[in-house]
């Protein structure tokens, strides 16, 4: 009669229950994550009734055997990260699947077959793989996504039928708050249909070598409510999101400046476009960002002043304006005077504390 077996967090040896389970056919809920368990999944394994398992954080192997998903048909959600497992894993039409996660394994192929294997599907994390190829094959839209982590993979050739480079199909996901693509071989624009994705609440494409000239001129006006404003992307690219919260650009090959209107996106709690070819002034309305945490703007080839409109920043906690070509005295006052000299060093034209070294004419 049992139902739910959560033996998580213990330090729990030896290979998986297959036959412990094979006893337990009302079984729906199994938790066995956290521990010590290794060894490979056998196809043989009676989950028809289960619609939670979360293997997460063992040292299981191999790979996990394609009848077993095509027979769980009625799992929901699914947790096998940070194990070791490997090989190829698939969504098929009669699977339920709402949330997926993978990441922190060794999977080399991950494929949703059709719109109807992934209809229900919220989050899907495969993140920190070694998955390559293509992801979505016919169809597939997967219209309920919310989440989507695909980072540190080895997305290069062939991905989504465009090669080493963002697939502007991912704008039919049209409820997605959040998008990693960082760590990957990324080349090429970030697609103007990203407009679409009028949901984003995080995006992060960083550790790529995405191009992009940040100073394109607008042809159009920010909408007033506006807090992703797509100024960073090009003259025709203008996302309309009143909640996007991260923004992460770093480590790619984009030039140009800053301009003004980054001020309206005011429900940003982290910036991060470090590591990147950005040359031209800090844009004074960085100020108006009320609710930003996380400030990097480091390792670029910025010049001018500080704006001492980032004292008014009261949120502001990390601050790396470094390696960049600023001059001129550090504005004194707000979390400006918190933070070391390390978020301004690299900088020979600056001076002031925290930074030791006097000014000279």
């Amino acid at each position: 009669s049992l139902r739910v077996l959560n033996i998580s967090r213990n330090q729990l040896t030896g290979s998986f229950p297959t036959e412990l389970l094979g006893n337990c056919p009302h079984l729906t809920r199994l938790d066995l994550s956290h521990n010590q368990l290794n060894g490979t999944i056998s196809s043989e394994l009676n989950c028809k009734s289960f619609e939670y398992l979360d293997l997460s954080s063992n040292q299981f192997t191999g790979r996990i055997p394609s009848q077993l998903i095509k027979t769980c048909t009625n799992l929901q959600n699914i947790s096998l990260s940070d194990n070791k497992f490997s090989g190829a894993f698939s969504l098929y039409d009669s699977n339920k699947v709402h949330t997926l996660n993978l990441a922190g394994n060794r999977f080399s192929t991950f494929q949703i077959h059709s719109d109807e294997a992934c209809k229900n599907l919220i989050e899907l994390d495969i993140s920190s793989n070694n998955i390559s190829g293509k992801l979505f094959h016919g169809q597939a839209k997967c219209s309920s996504l919310r989440l989507l982590k695909l980072f540190s993979n080895s997305f290069s050739g062939t991905f989504i039928e465009l090669l080493g480079i963002i697939p502007p199909e991912l704008s039919r996901l049209q409820n997605l708050n959040w998008l990693s693509l960082s760590s990957n071989r990324l080349i090429g624009s970030i697609p103007l249909s990203f407009e679409e994705l009028n949901q984003i609440q995080t995006l992060q494409l960083s550790n790529n070598s995405l191009q992009e000239d940040l100073k394109k001129r607008l042809n159009t006006l920010v909408h007033p409510e506006c807090s992703w404003t797509i100024l960073l992307y090009g003259s025709h690219f203008k996302m309309e999101v009143s909640s996007a919260m991260v923004l992460d650009l770093s480590h790619n090959n984009l030039s140009g400046q800053i301009l003004a209107s980054i001020g309206d996106m005011r429900s940003l709690l982290k910036m991060d476009l470090s590591h990147n070819f950005l040359s031209g002034p800090i844009p004074e309305s960085m100020g108006n960002l009320d609710n930003i945490q996380i400030l990097d703007i480091s390792e670029n080839s910025l010049s001018g002043t500080i704006p001492g409109s980032l004292t008014l920043l009261n949120t502001l906690y990390s601050l790396n304006v470094s390696y960049n070509n600023l001059s001129g005295l550090i504005p004194q006052g707000g979390q400006l005077t918190t933070f070391q000299s390390s978020s301004y060093e690299g900088n020979p034209g600056l001076y002031g504390f925290p930074l030791t070294y006097n000014h000279t004419s």
